[in-house]
């Protein structure tokens, strides 16, 4: 069954459309990563790409027809082999086209959808759009006032039971801790690599197996996870809260 997957982010800049791209990269099926940032779009700048076809075009042929193969042909094939559908770069272009491709989704009858929504506040229009969503991954830096953000969204969101936090850098908690303050399972820690970020921002070339390390890495364990699983869903770390704690990355090892 065809899947589609929700990244976003609270506050800041930790990598939601990075870890969405490398998502699409690894993703073991046909898939299609989706701009759905109504603050505008950041992949066609990045790698030299044309938003159109691209949501906007994508909004008007939605309207009209609903068959097999509408999410493909509005996408771009990037050297890094993902396909994406790129959003506008202006703010106000892509929040329409949001707010009327969440009107009028079409039906994701043969490909999987990676979709990123940017960051997540209360009235992004994305939101639409994330209500068919199988799982949403937050991506949020270590730092204490990033995880305060994380944790006021997940800890208390409607949609809490389909999320899961993926982490960006070093953290000096426990998982134990980290999942009783966020609410949700974290899934997956990134570790911090310029390398494969500099690959997946445009600004360096791809060499061999590169996406054997660093944020790919991480992010294939996350897309085997949701694509083992017929709901979609990440396994829950429940018993970390009774149990002595999975260790995470931290500073200077583990703890």
């Amino acid at each position: 069954m065809e899947k589609l997957i929700a990244v976003g982010s609270v506050k800041g800049s930790p990598g939601a459309t990075t870890f969405a791209l490398a998502l699409a990269v690894v993703w073991p099926r046909p898939v299609v990563l989706v701009e759905a940032d109504p603050a505008g779009g950041d992949l066609g700048g990045r790698f030299g790409v044309p938003d159109t076809p691209g949501l906007a075009s994508l909004v008007v042929q939605a309207r009209h027809e609903r068959g097999p193969g509408l999410w493909q042909a509005h996408a771009h094939r990037l050297d890094l082999g993902a396909d994406v559908v790129v959003a506008p770069a202006s703010g106000w272009q892509a929040h329409a086209a949001v707010t009327r491709l969440a009107d009028h989704p079409p039906p994701r009858s043969d490909v999987d959808i990676v979709l990123d929504m940017g960051r997540l506040y209360d009235a992004s229009p994305a939101w639409g759009l994330a209500a068919a969503a199988d799982a949403i991954l937050v991506v949020s830096g270590t730092d204490v006032a990033s995880l305060d953000h994380t944790a006021a969204l997940t800890s208390q969101h409607a949609e809490r039971e389909r999320m899961s936090v993926v982490l960006v850098g070093h953290t000096r908690f426990t998982l134990a801790e980290l999942v009783d303050v966020l609410g949700v399972p974290v899934a997956v820690s990134v570790p911090a690599d310029r390398r494969t970020v500099a690959v997946l921002s445009g600004t360096a070339r791809a060499g061999r197996a590169w996406t054997r390390f660093g944020v790919p890495a991480a992010a294939r364990t996350v897309a085997l996870a949701l694509h083992a699983s017929a709901a979609a869903e990440l396994p829950r770390p429940r018993a970390a809260l009774d149990e002595p704690a999975v260790p995470v990355a931290v500073e200077g090892g583990t703890r």
